[in-house]
């Protein structure tokens, strides 16, 4: 699993636009081993940011889609903190053992300057088509990866909408009381870790270990102490809350560089629609507000 670098709309053959203020799409790529199938995550800033509440969200919804009988599931990913190395993955990983079909679940990380992955050639083939089209908004992105390889199988994308995105950050909050601290008394250092592992036999505890050739597990629990919080969440709720209750707002200064691109043609007519949904009065609040009450499973 990766993130690719950020793509932006427009992107068009004319280089006096090179310093005109896009629109930035992203697109976290899963791809199976065992099948060769990939799967694009995709969306745009006008509904959600690449925090780690969004990554969490793609990767449960991975899980999710998975059949009943596979029961192990390994990902490989680079060392990013932000991404892949977090308690709030950490927080999704635990649940998504506890109540899918699945019995263990493992994270491996790849040493930082050879983290090569199959993802990487997806991303450069993607970016490859997208050179040789203009992509005047995000959907021509998702159009461009479902298109950039000729041979099955074929890449396939899942649009994300604001309505998608699940606030996991919070939900790791209230179920992880502990980050730090391993039984064994020691200080865990998330940057160190090379392997974890989720096991739906014990759901209180992180395995892990700080080298892949170590020859036993550490652990750390999670929940050192109980709580009578009455907003606490626990691993096996059925739902968790919506990370935003609308479209995101985009900076005012973006919104001025993408209607001049509206008005000089540089953006055809047919593609203002679209534009307009996102481009809010410049005097509007920019903060996205979180969804404290709207849930979704």
């Amino acid at each position: 699993m990766d993130m690719e670098k950020i793509l932006v709309t427009p992107s068009l053959q004319i280089g006096k636009l090179y310093y005109t203020q896009k629109l930035k799409t992203f697109n976290f790529t899963v791809f199976n081993l065992g099948t060769s199938e990939v799967n694009n995550f995709m969306w745009h800033e006008g509904v959600g940011t690449k925090g780690s509440s969004e990554i969490a969200t793609c990767l449960w919804k991975s899980l999710s889609s998975l059949k009943p009988e596979v029961k192990e599931v390994t990902f490989y990913a680079d060392t990013a903190s932000g991404q892949n190395r977090n308690s709030i993955n950490a927080a999704m990983f635990l649940r998504a053992v506890t109540i899918l079909p699945l019995t263990i679940i493992n994270q491996k990380f790849m040493e930082s300057g050879h983290s090569e992955m199959e993802c990487d050639s997806v991303h450069s083939c993607i970016e490859n088509r997208g050179n040789k089209v203009d992509v005047f908004t995000p959907e021509g992105w998702y159009a461009v990866a479902r298109t950039a390889k000729i041979k099955k199988p074929l890449y396939q994308v899942t649009p994300m909408d604001f309505t998608d995105f699940l606030d996991f950050k919070n939900f790791a909050s209230k179920t992880i009381t502990n980050r730090n601290k391993t039984e064994d008394g020691a200080t865990l250092n998330w940057l160190k870790v090379k392997w974890l592992q989720y096991r739906k036999e014990d759901p209180s505890r992180i395995y892990f270990k700080e080298r892949l050739s170590d020859l036993e597990f550490k652990t750390i629990r999670i929940k050192l102490r109980a709580t009578t919080r009455k907003d606490e969440m626990s691993l096996t709720q059925k739902t968790i809350p919506r990370l935003y209750k609308s479209n995101l707002k985009i900076e005012s200064k973006k919104i001025t560089s993408l209607r001049k691109l509206c008005s000089s043609g540089s953006i055809p007519s047919a593609y203002h629609a679209f534009y307009e949904k996102y481009l809010q009065s410049d005097d509007e609040d920019n903060e996205s507000m979180v969804d404290s009450s709207d849930e979704e499973t």
